[in-house]
C-alpha cells in the first residue's frame, strides 16, 4: 500500500469570485494568525468544471461562494477542500478582520 503525501491545508478567506461557464477563478488570502497583524497577500486559484479532481457539484459549490466565506487551500493553490458559507455578519468580519 502506498501512502500519498500532500501539502497541508490552510484556512483562507475568499476575497473575490469570478465565474464563467467552464471555470471559477477565486481570489483568496490566508487568514491572519492574530488580529493585529496585517493582511496577507491574496492569490488566485482556478477550478475547471471538467477537471478530473472536481465534480460538477463541487464546481457549483465554489461558484456559490461569496467574499468573506472560508475555504481550505494548500500552500501551492492547487488543492482545496471544505468550503464554509457564512451569514452576513460573519462574512463581513472575515473580510475585514480575518
Amino acid at each position: 500500500m502506498e501512502i500519498e503525501a500532500c501539502a497541508p491545508m490552510y484556512c483562507a478567506v475568499v476575497e473575490k469570485v469570478v465565474s464563467t461557464y467552464n471555470t471559477v477563478e477565486m481570489f483568496v488570502r490566508f487568514r491572519r494568525s492574530h488580529l493585529l497583524k496585517e493582511k496577507r497577500k491574496s492569490f488566485a486559484f482556478i477550478v475547471h468544471r471538467n477537471d478530473f479532481r472536481n465534480t460538477p457539484k463541487a464546481y457549483e459549490t465554489l461558484k456559490a461562494l461569496r467574499p468573506g466565506d472560508e475555504i481550505f487551500v494548500d500552500g501551492y493553490g492547487e488543492e482545496w477542500s471544505h468550503p464554509h458559507r457564512y451569514g452576513k455578519v460573519k462574512r463581513w468580519w472575515n473580510k475585514h478582520f480575518g
